[in-house]
């Protein structure tokens, strides 16, 4: 006689259970791409198929850096998947309309070696040895670009190419503003779409509109948006904006005033000083808008070595 217990636990809803468990998590680790930032992914829960992320931000804040570290820590992700599992083949899709391959290519070397523009005219036998090292690593990145494309008809036909080898698993764009505005008005639609017809994360760049004088605040918002305010905040499922107070300090260096005794103005460049040194690291990602309520308009401190261009989570 099988005993009460033991039929219970061979029951068939058991092995559905666990089956069901297993192609869920599978499922949900595919539809959630991780940033590769954990402090970030911890409030956005990271970039969701069928989403359209858009990235901000005013010049030298960052914007680019934070990119191109986000979709090299993804094709890493990628690489490591496919490896494990031959049937993936999951690659990440970077449209640089900005600049020209090598540019990026440049960029991206720069940025993860933590090195200066100047440093790569002055390299020595040892750095070659690890630049070549590094560049063996991501020549076996699935990361695929392409710097020719200027309209949404062209990044179809790159999906498409794309995919007869490979499963396209995000698309990044830099930046918004240099895609063919013809169809100006459904152009954020036009994104989204594509996002959900392919069923990918789309992220792209956004340049904000010229700060005016009479704004005091230097923190961007979505209405700061060049061009596509409205249709962003209405489509967009993210919208992250990049921020560096150290900028603003950094050329606004206090000069002595009329009558100002010594002892005032060397306590106020003292305090000058010692902010601009603080902050010269630190940049803020501002959670704008977010599927996820929970974690709107939250701002996340990031490290940023802005003469390499090197992104990264700030040290704890």
């Amino acid at each position: 006689m099988i005993k009460e217990n033991t039929s219970k636990k061979n029951h068939i809803s058991n092995a559905v259970t666990d089956f069901l468990k297993k192609i869920e998590y599978e499922y949900n680790e595919r539809k959630c791409i991780k940033t590769g930032f954990p402090s970030l992914d911890a409030k956005i829960q990271g970039f969701n198929a069928g989403e359209l992320i858009l990235i901000g931000g005013y010049p030298c804040m960052g914007k680019a850096q934070f990119t191109m570290a986000t979709a090299y820590n993804i094709a890493k992700y990628f690489h490591n998947e496919n490896l494990e599992n031959k049937q993936s083949k999951r690659c990440v899709l970077y449209l640089n309309l900005a600049c020209s391959n090598d540019i990026f290519a440049r960029d991206l070397l720069r940025s993860q070696m933590k090195m200066s523009i100047p440093d790569l005219s002055y390299i020595s036998e040892e750095k070659m040895v690890e630049i070549t090292k590094f560049c063996k690593g991501i020549n076996e990145l699935p990361l695929y670009c392409f710097d020719t494309i200027n309209d949404i008809t062209g990044i179809r036909k790159a999906i498409n190419k794309l995919q007869q080898y490979q499963e396209i698993g995000c698309i990044f764009i830099d930046y918004l503003q240099m895609l063919d505005r013809e169809d100006k008005d459904f152009l954020i639609s036009g994104l989204k779409e594509l996002a959900m017809k392919y069923n990918v994360p789309v992220i792209a760049m956004t340049q904000l509109k010229k700060q005016r004088e009479y704004k005091i605040c230097t923190q961007p918002t979505v209405w700061d948006i060049r061009d596509y305010a409205n249709q962003s905040i209405g489509i967009a499922d993210k919208i992250l904006l990049l921020h560096r107070e150290h900028y603003y300090i950094h050329w606004n260096e206090p000069v002595k005033r009329k009558n100002e005794t010594d002892e005032n103005f060397n306590k106020r460049h003292f305090e000058w000083k010692n902010k601009n040194e603080k902050l010269e690291h630190v940049c803020e990602i501002i959670i704008a808008k977010n599927d996820n309520f929970k974690y709107y308009n939250h701002h996340i401190k990031m490290y940023i070595d802005y003469i390499s261009g090197y992104f990264a989570e700030y040290p704890k």
